[in-house]
C-alpha cells in the first residue's frame, strides 16, 4: 500500500514539474530557473519522507492498539466463562438439600 503510494506520488510530481518550469512570477513572465525547481523537488521530496514517516508511525500506533483491544476481548470472554460456570456452580448448590 504504501509503495503503491509512493509511486503515485512520484508520478504526481513528475506531471507537477513541467507546471512548475513554466510558472511565471506575478512581476512578469520569467519561467523558474532549473535551481528553483530543483529546491522545490528537494522540498517537497522532504515533505514525502515526513509524511511517509508520519504514515508509519500511525499503522504502528494502530497495529499496537488492536492487538491491546484483542487481548482485552480475550480477557472478557475469559472472565465472562469463569462468571457461568460460577452462577452454574451456585445453582447446583442452591438446589442440592
Amino acid at each position: 500500500m504504501r509503495r503503491m503510494f509512493f509511486g503515485l506520488v512520484l508520478c504526481g510530481l513528475w506531471v507537477m514539474v513541467p507546471a512548475w518550469a513554466t510558472e511565471v512570477s506575478p512581476k512578469g513572465a520569467k519561467p523558474l530557473a532549473e535551481a528553483d525547481i530543483a529546491q522545490r523537488m528537494a522540498k517537497r521530496g522532504a515533505e514525502l519522507e515526513r509524511l511517509q514517516q508520519d504514515v508509519a508511525a500511525q499503522e504502528s500506533k494502530s497495529r499496537e492498539a488492536d492487538q491491546k483491544m484483542q487481548q482485552q476481548d480475550k480477557t472478557i470472554a475469559e472472565l465472562q466463562r469463569q462468571l457461568r460456570e460460577l452462577k452454574g456452580a451456585s445453582a447446583a448448590s442452591r438446589g442440592q438439600p
